[in-house]
């Protein structure tokens, strides 16, 4: 297509796509591949890190270095929904969340297990863990009996096993600190997910679409309403006439097509780049998606990479 018809097409008006076609909708699938990696992050990985993360809940004196080994692994449960969703091929934010929630299931299991485990070979005089004394086999036989490990906790919740200011921390101020904590876990399993699945995936390839960022870019636009209703009318008119800015700005709207083999459609997505001021004075930039992923008929699709080559 020359660049004198790409701008015609700009400028023309076409027929108005209904709204199903208009924005990308999840298939809410799950790959095969997705259960797999799912198995093996629970089952062989997230029983270390779960030990780790009691350790350190054990040792660590201060609270709010505690807070913070709380915040920290209910954010890699949420991180390890990643290679799930990515290569287990989920789409859907439901299912994404999903994923994270059975994750914080089994992290929340194996991090009982593994505090109990660690009471058993403390020292009954020190309260510390004799090198070495982390047993495995209790461990294990905690997770294959959870009757077992039900009853120890509420022993514990019974009795305390840590005191603040002198007095030991049991009954229902201990069951209130277990829930906020494993409140905290689940809130950063389920809010670290950066939306991987609500990415465009072809099922007819099977493979999700790769990202094409078109070479100019538009002056900051903080909100995209005034395109989404030409995107509607497949009317590019007035995206061709937006005014552009130059490859040093700093601020700026990246437009992204996102493409797959086999597929004559695609998708668009307005991403932008702008700069903050904190409370202190510090500039940082952040670059973040705006809107929705719009369907591009192959007409519309080869319009932009000419238009904005």
């Amino acid at each position: 297509m020359s660049e004198e018809k790409s701008g015609s097409f700009l400028n023309k008006p076409r027929k108005h796509m209904e709204q199903e076609n208009f924005l990308y909708q999840p298939s809410g699938k799950i790959g095969p591949l997705a259960w797999v990696i799912f198995a093996i992050e629970a089952l062989l990985v997230l029983p270390f890190i779960s030990i780790l993360y009691s350790l350190l809940i054990w040792y660590i004196p201060i609270i709010y270095l505690n807070i913070l080994v709380v915040v920290a692994f209910g954010i890699v449960m949420g991180v390890g929904t990643y290679p799930i969703v990515r290569f287990g091929k989920v789409r859907g934010k439901s299912k994404e969340l999903m994923f994270g929630a059975l994750l914080w299931v089994f992290g929340m299991y194996f991090q009982w297990a593994a505090y109990i485990t660690i009471l058993f070979g403390l020292d009954d005089n020190s309260h510390a863990l004799d090198p070495g004394s982390f047993s495995f086999s209790n461990f294990t036989f905690l997770l294959l009996h959870p009757g077992e490990l039900w009853a120890f906790i509420t022993d514990l919740s019974t009795f305390g096993a840590w005191e603040i200011s002198g007095g030991t921390v049991k009954g229902t101020m201990l069951w209130v600190i277990w829930i906020l904590e494993a409140g905290i876990l689940l809130a950063g399993a389920l809010v670290s997910p950066r939306g991987w699945s609500k990415l465009p995936f072809s099922e007819h390839s099977n493979q999700w679409y790769t990202r094409h960022k078109l070479p100019q870019r538009l002056v900051l636009h903080r909100g995209v309403a005034k395109f989404e209703e030409g995107i509607k009318n497949q009317d590019l008119s007035e995206l061709g006439a937006a005014p552009r800015v130059d490859s040093a700005a700093a601020e700026y709207t990246e437009l992204v097509v996102f493409e797959a083999p086999e597929e004559q459609d695609a998708y668009l997505a307005f991403y932008m780049r702008w700069m903050e001021t904190d409370n202190k004075g510090n500039k940082n930039y952040k670059y973040e998606r705006i809107g929705e992923f719009y369907h591009l008929t192959p007409e519309m699709h080869q319009a932009l990479r000419v238009g904005f080559a």
